[in-house]
């Protein structure tokens, strides 16, 4: 059973599995999923297109990664936007991302990353120091220069941009929440039913832990929750599914019928 907190649905973990897979890489990908601008402009001799291709790799990276990222630590949009590269860090051993969370100045919390979820952002990481070193950069006319015709000013942002004018650059988060809601769109989550929006990675993220028997107040630390009673929302529709007096009603009425 999923729940719906503040109105937000809650995904199943194959679901946002499906999130991440619509982000295919470019080999299997058609022609047609490349922007018009890029079919049209774009000379079509090979090392152009091999370069597009290493483009749309780095792009479908970045997104596995955001998605992974987010529904695994419980990360906020805005606390995933504002994330730097040098915010990765180790910790006794563990990897952690430093945090600026809501309604703070200054990053002073730490989500920790799991193995799974880094293994999506190594190979990020990875495509984005070509990103940033210019090797796949694409002029605003809609050519592929070679690798050095020019390098964009290095970009602390963990995720930066991968697109045709403006690359090498930090997200903006209008672009972090497109990437968001196009997953969901192309995954089919529109069509279960539930209302569906990339802060559900965050409901996903409590509820998964809760159901299998996680520590109420290490939820609420994990999610940064200021309030407890905001943690507590998740345990309290979790109990109320527990052995619900409707049901025992439900046998005591009709059972004999």
């Amino acid at each position: 059973v999923r729940l719906v907190v503040d109105d937000e649905g809650v995904l199943e973990p194959e679901e946002v599995r499906k999130m991440m897979d619509v982000w295919a890489a470019p080999d299997s990908c058609p022609p047609a999923a490349l922007p018009p601008s890029w079919r049209s402009k774009v000379d079509p001799s090979s090392h152009l297109k091999s370069d597009i291709s290493n483009l749309k790799c780095a792009e479908s990276a970045r997104n596995r990664a955001i998605i992974a990222l987010l529904a695994t630590t419980g990360l906020r949009q805005i606390e995933a936007w504002r994330a730097d590269v040098e915010d990765l860090q180790t910790m006794e051993g563990t990897r952690v991302l430093i945090v600026q969370g809501k309604g703070e100045e200054d990053k002073n919390n730490f989500v920790v990353i799991g193995d799974e979820a880094w293994a999506y952002l190594r190979e990020w990481l990875k495509a984005r120091e070509r990103v940033i070193g210019g090797r796949w950069q694409v002029e605003a006319r809609g050519h592929l220069p070679s690798p050095t015709t020019h390098n964009p000013p290095p970009c602390p942002a963990l995720f930066v941009t991968c697109g045709q004018r403006s690359y090498g650059r930090q997200m903006t988060r209008v672009a972090l929440r497109w990437v968001l809601s196009e997953s969901i769109r192309r995954a089919g989550l529109k069509d279960t039913g539930k209302r569906v929006s990339g802060h559900s990675l965050r409901h996903t993220f409590v509820t998964t832990y809760l159901q299998g028997g996680g520590n109420l107040l290490k939820a609420q630390e994990a999610a940064r929750h200021a309030d407890p009673a905001t943690t507590q929302v998740y345990m309290d529709k979790l109990d109320r599914l527990k052995d619900p007096p409707e049901k025992a009603v439900s046998r005591a009425i009709l059972k004999s019928s």
